[in-house]
């Protein structure tokens, strides 16, 4: 290009951040005499710029969990499918998954599937959920939990962001016995009745 003295070009960049981009955004511009016109730089310092940016990454984490029934008999066993789902904009890497199980869900086994490139740092367990997991956009987590319920039961389960990360949204909480949605803030919790 040519520029004349006093005179300026303005280029214009747009971009997305990349939902998996990691750490400052650093871009550097710069600007070189032609060589072997007889040209001399006299401030060949300023002939380079570079802007650096540090992202707010956020995601919309939500979780669901259901049976897909409302009431059991006593001792009678269940399969709760739990999933967790991130519409993004950023991937979320190292988020939470957590679910206590009350003392009225008993012999608890649980598995965990993962679609596209997501992970769980657990593949299964008998004990409580506890797990940290990553979550590109678009990708879901499901975890399959069987047990038996002896008692009426709330059992709830969560998804967190890591540090660093801000929360998009928020996920629909579920609880037996009325329909319909509130928010509940990347929790599910269905509540048993037993007969």
């Amino acid at each position: 290009m040519s520029v004349n003295v006093g005179a300026s070009i303005t280029i214009t960049i747009n971009g997305t951040v990349n939902a998996g981009a990691t750490g400052n955004l650093v871009n550097t511009a710069s600007i070189v005499i032609p060589g072997g016109a007889g040209f001399s730089d006299l401030v060949p310092a300023n002939n380079t710029a570079t802007d650096t940016d540090t992202p707010i990454f956020s995601a919309n984490l939500g979780i669901t969990k259901s049976d897909g029934v409302n009431y059991l008999p006593v001792g009678g066993s269940t399969t709760y499918t739990i999933v967790v789902s991130n519409t993004g904009p950023a991937d979320v890497i190292g988020a939470t998954v957590t679910d206590i199980f009350p003392l009225a869900i008993t012999n608890v086994n649980w598995t965990c599937a993962v679609t596209g490139s997501a992970t769980c740092s657990l593949s299964g367990g008998t004990t409580d959920i506890s797990d940290t997991v990553d979550i590109p956009v678009g990708e879901t987590i499901t975890y399959t939990v069987t047990g038996n319920i002896t008692a009426d039961v709330t059992n709830t389960a969560s998804v967190s962001v890591p540090g660093g990360l801000r929360p998009g949204g928020q996920c629909f909480r579920e609880r037996y016995g009325y329909s319909g949605y509130n928010p509940g803030r990347n929790r599910d919790t269905p509540r048993w009745y037993y007969l």
